[in-house]
């Protein structure tokens, strides 16, 4: 009888439909919604105020006021009181760098909200695919355990009836105690991760599909949300740099009471008066030359070092998904020899020509294949994400 694989691909599917009907009676959960829901979790948490962006629309600084009393020490002399009020406006330099900054301050704020959404991404993506590669490490040890379980009552029958030795049995036991370890293992961690989820997301429903689309080869990272916000900073950092420069110095205008005081004459005098600063005559200070030298150089070497970094972990995930799809190819042909070697065995142990102990072997042999086939099929889904993440896609 020619043998059928049910491939690892089916047998993944089957234990994401199982793990979906078992939440019916729930409302489909997506990855947005999650991620949703983490970013909404951490902002209730947080109680920073959102400072006042507002400044004078056009005084660099707080107004002046002098009042002045000049008394004569002569009988016909002039005794002067004098009021100045000095207004110190903000060039036209100035304003147009606040209205740089405000501006930028809308946009680094978006920048750190899409900074923040792809970092809780990236938690989730961790949590909830160690959750289900670990579900799956679990469901295979327990179905593992029970052929080893079938296996070591059969041993245990031969031993009973004096057919075989105890070696054997205990050969199995020993097995089954470590399939045992194993599930203990898998089912803490699978409660482990669980419990993260909740933590996280405030959630109990975890999403159903997890899969994402796999991303773009030579994409670029000019719109992930790091780089973007380093982007950013180093364009506010040069605003407020500018913001100090010659050119921003204010212009001060004056408004002028003079009262003159005479035995022969009272006068009332009043002017006004702007002093404007000719910057455009004057160089910067060294001072603002080499800050503004220093924060360039920063700048860049921190650009650099993070595309590095960002490059190195997106190459090792690329080359992890070819590898990763290269030992997809091995175990789909382990599983299906061990699936066949299975099939032939049951024939054989159907015609009493193999023991049935040989028979239970190769089931438990072909259930294993196939399980690391699924693993590593749920490997490179992992990865995919993994990749998503490193590129900058937020859930």
């Amino acid at each position: 009888m020619k043998f059928r694989l049910l491939i690892p691909i089916a047998f993944c599917l089957g234990q994401q439909i199982a793990y979906a009907s078992a939440q019916t009676s729930l409302a489909e959960l997506s990855l947005s919604d999650a991620v949703d829901a983490a970013v909404a979790q951490a902002r209730a948490g947080a109680k920073d105020s959102i400072p006042d962006n507002r400044s004078g629309s056009w005084l660099a600084a707080a107004p002046q006021l002098n009042v002045s009393y000049l008394d004569s020490n002569t009988a016909l002399g002039t005794d002067e009181t004098e009021v100045r009020l000095i207004l110190p406006l903000k060039s036209n330099w100035l304003r147009r760098r606040e209205a740089a900054l405000r501006q930028m301050s809308g946009e680094i704020a978006e920048a750190y909200a899409l900074k923040t959404r792809w970092f809780y991404s990236g938690l989730l993506r961790e949590t909830l695919w160690s959750h289900r590669i670990a579900t799956h490490k679990l469901a295979s040890a327990r179905q593992k355990l029970t052929l080893l379980r079938q296996l070591a009552q059969r041993q245990q029958d031969l031993a009973d009836a004096r057919v075989s030795s105890d070696l054997a049995l205990l050969l199995v036991r020993q097995e089954s105690v470590r399939a045992e370890l194993d599930e203990l293992e898998y089912s803490q961690r699978v409660d482990r991760w669980l419990q993260r989820y909740r933590t996280l997301t405030g959630l109990q429903q975890l999403p159903t599909m997890i899969v994402e689309p796999a991303a773009s080869r030579g994409e670029s990272y000019q719109q992930h949300p790091l780089l973007r916000l380093l982007d950013l900073d180093h364009q506010r950092e040069k605003e407020l740099l500018a913001s100090t420069s010659r050119r921003a110095e204010p212009w001060n205008l004056s408004v002028d009471s003079k009262r003159l005081d005479s035995p022969n004459l009272s006068e009332d005098q009043f002017g006004v008066s702007l002093e404007v600063p000719l910057a455009f005559l004057a160089r910067e200070s060294q001072s603002y030359v080499s800050s503004s030298l220093q924060q360039s150089q920063a700048y860049w070497q921190a650009r650099d070092e993070l595309l590095e970094q960002l490059q190195a972990q997106r190459s090792k995930l690329e080359n992890d998904a070819m590898l990763l799809r290269k030992k997809q190819q091995l175990l789909n042909e382990s599983v299906n020899l061990s699936g066949a070697l299975a099939t032939r065995a049951a024939e054989l142990r159907s015609a009493s020509e193999i023991s049935e102990d040989f028979a239970l072997r190769r089931k438990l042999a072909a259930e294993d294949a196939q399980a690391a086939a699924a693993l590593n099929l749920l490997l490179i889904e992992q990865n995919k994400a993994f990749l998503n993440q490193a590129i900058g896609h937020s859930l």
